[in-house]
């Protein structure tokens, strides 16, 4: 004789499957929306990192650049400041030559005219000696007039050099300090941008990582719960074909068709 449902528990049995499977779904659901939505999140993240170190790596790129131009100007200054140099060197030689020579006039040194004597011993009248002494006398201002002339030209030259030459000195150390500021700012900012780009990096792994796991594990259990929904052709027809009985027309009022009645 067959038992009926009572005496062979069926009714606590169906009741407590459902409330399983409702309980076992929801929680499933509630894994599968934190998964999704963390996933997301990781996504996010590494797509936020990335386009970070793109970013940062453009600005470390740029400043780079902008230290190696830089870095030439400060060579080409310092040439300039050694030519400069060189060039106020060679004028301060040359002007104390020609201050030298100033002197040496002032003081007549280079008077050589011994006409006078030449005339004297020729026994030339007083006259003739006057006037030999006039044209010496008008010769010898004639030569030092020109040679002061030329001297303080040349001395006038000089120092307009000088003074050019001190001028762009300071301006070329005024620009060269200025670099060299702007260099140690550069250096800054381009050892704060190669640490940032570190960072980013760490966090980049990091996180690629852990997001790797949390695919791999999501996946995982995905294809678990996958291989577990895979019905048998006997369940498929019987588990279908009675939702069809209960979705129909009369439904929990009639004999199913699945061929199971009600003792």
């Amino acid at each position: 004789m067959q038992k009926s449902r009572q005496e062979t528990n069926l009714s606590q049995e169906n009741q407590a499957a459902r409330e399983l499977g409702t309980s076992i779904a929801r929680e499933f659901e509630r894994v599968v929306e934190t998964f999704n939505r963390v996933l997301q999140y990781k996504e996010k993240i590494g797509q936020g990192l990335e386009n970070e170190i793109v970013r940062v790596g453009q600005q470390a790129k740029s400043n780079r650049e902008e230290l190696e131009n830089l870095n030439q100007e400060i060579e080409s200054h310092s040439q300039g400041l050694a030519d400069v140099q060189t060039r106020l060197a060679e004028c301060q030689i040359n002007e104390k030559r020609l201050v030298e020579q100033y002197q040496k006039l002032l003081k007549g040194a280079d008077r050589v005219d011994d006409a006078l004597e030449q005339s004297e011993g020729a026994g030339d009248s007083g006259a003739m000696i006057r006037e030999n002494l006039r044209r010496q006398k008008e010769n010898f201002l004639e030569r030092m007039q020109n040679n002061f002339k030329q001297l303080d030209e040349d001395l006038l030259s000089t120092t307009s050099e000088k003074d050019e030459l001190e001028k762009s000195r300071v301006e070329i150390e005024a620009k060269n300090n200025q670099a060299k500021q702007r260099k140690e700012v550069l250096e800054a900012t381009g050892h704060r941008l190669f640490n940032n780009l570190e960072s980013y990096a760490r966090e980049l792994e990091t996180s690629i990582e852990e997001e790797r796991i949390l695919v791999d594990e999501f996946t995982k259990m995905i294809k678990n719960v996958e291989s577990c929904v895979t019905l048998s052709e006997e369940i498929d027809r019987v588990l279908f074909s009675s939702l069809d009985a209960a979705e129909g027309p009369g439904a929990f009022t009639q004999p199913s068709s699945t061929g199971f009645q009600n003792n």
